[in-house]
């Protein structure tokens, strides 16, 4: 008799259901019988890893975000008309996230874990370099150099997060997608203060600021492990069924619900007009994202991730729609309450990312992480410029939310993953 036979799963109308394979239980004496793995078992320390690794992103988010309020200040600075970087903008975010995906590859059939270490700190160093930049090419070579240095270091870093406790990983991804988060909050605030109060040239001394603390952690390295080749899941994936279609879904799902998330703290850049009221609401916005991921962290458990994933951008559309509609006294508070409802089922699509293509981690993580960021961002640009064009920036939020709710549908579309439904 074969040593295994394949359990199929019934389908329902309106679904799909992937296939697995599950090996048939033998009897065999109690005395035999391994116990069960811990949910931590990974590292030696996996709290200590995860912890760097959670500082590492941190540091990387938060200068990643030092640019977000700066987009008028350089324009100004430059001696552009309004809009005059966009293109600027959309290099960069080609820089920071399509090339994730080349990243993700190459290490998909080599660990290259040096890019843990080597990606922030040229991040931080061509980010502070900006502050420098006499002509929008220099900047836009800068912000791709530093946007290089950032991509390199999420598909590595997100595999060895999912490493850390392979049976807790959602969890394991909720801390690590936090620090980036609050990164995300740190940074447009601090950049918002320094140059305002500095000038752009004190952007220099912020970068050095983030290579002095990438150097502590760096002496903490050998903590961190090397992620395997492949995601050990409890239940594989046929590898026949890991085709086209699934990175094509998971692509469009993730770009859809990435538009919003990506849109909000551009629109805010350019339809507010003090810099530092624009650093305080786009902190807000990723102090509610990062709300969510520890709500995520704390509550949510793997049977409610694919319900929470389609149903969490239809729950986001109403507070998108509220954003040019309320008292400026009230908007940081509106725009709080938007980035927890869009952010607390980030981390859980990462992590299903990861399970839906077993076989290849990192380039999962680079799709959710970073591709379908830098197709959102071109989109989100696009939407923000052709409303400007019509002069009705503030309703830049309703097209936003117009994504969101497709985001939400296309999201049931999703496959049922066994490892997700126990």
């Amino acid at each position: 008799m074969a040593d295994s036979l394949p359990a199929v799963l019934s389908p329902t109308p309106g679904t799909s259901v992937r296939v697995v394979e599950s090996p048939v239980e033998t009897a065999a004496p109690a005395a035999e019988r391994q116990p069960a793995p811990s949910p931590l078992a990974g590292v030696a320390s996996p709290m200590l890893a995860i912890s760097l690794l959670a500082a590492m992103h941190f540091l990387v988010d938060t200068a990643a975000g030092t640019i977000n309020p700066l987009w008028q200040g350089f324009e100004d600075r430059l001696q552009l008309q309004r809009g005059g970087l966009l293109w600027v903008y959309v290099c960069w975010q080609a820089a920071s996230s399509f090339s994730q995906l080349l990243f993700a590859w190459w290490a998909d059939r080599a660990p290259q874990p040096w890019l843990i270490w080597a990606g922030p700190c040229v991040g931080a160093a061509c980010m502070g370099l900006t502050g420098l930049a006499p002509n929008s090419f220099v900047l836009a070579a800068l912000l791709v150099c530093a946007g290089l240095g950032i991509a390199a270091f999420h598909p590595e870093g997100a595999a060895a997060a999912g490493a850390v406790a392979p049976l807790q990983r959602s969890r394991m991804m909720s801390i690590f997608a936090l620090w980036g988060y609050l990164g995300q909050s740190l940074g447009p605030y601090m950049s918002a203060r320094i140059t305002t109060d500095y000038g752009f040239g004190a952007l220099v001394w912020w970068g050095l600021c983030g290579l002095a603390a990438l150097a502590v952690l760096l002496t903490q390295r050998r903590y961190v492990p090397i992620p395997p080749l492949r995601h050990a899941s409890r239940q594989q994936v046929s590898a026949r069924e890991t085709s086209w279609r699934d990175w094509a879904l998971l692509l469009s799902v993730g770009t859809l619900r990435i538009i919003p998330s990506i849109g909000v703290p551009l629109v805010i850049a350019y339809w507010l007009s003090s810099p530092e009221f624009i650093g305080a609401v786009q902190s807000s916005f990723m102090i509610g994202v990062g709300a969510g991921s520890i709500l995520c962290a704390l509550l949510i458990r793997p049977k409610w991730e694919r319900g929470l994933i389609w149903s969490q951008p239809l729950l986001a559309a109403p507070c998108l729609i509220a954003i040019p509609l309320v008292p400026q006294a009230w908007l940081a508070t509106v725009v709080a309450v938007t980035g927890f409802m869009l952010g607390i089922a980030l981390p859980v699509f990462i992590s299903f990312g990861q399970q839906m293509l077993p076989h290849h981690p990192r380039a999962a993580s680079s799709v959710t992480m970073g591709v379908s960021w830098g197709v959102a961002g071109g989109i989100a640009a696009a939407a923000l410029w052709g409303m400007t064009a019509l002069d009705q920036r503030p309703q830049t939020f309703y097209v936003l939310a117009a994504f969101s709710i497709a985001a939400g549908l296309l999201s049931l579309r999703l496959p049922h993953i066994a490892e997700c439904e126990k």
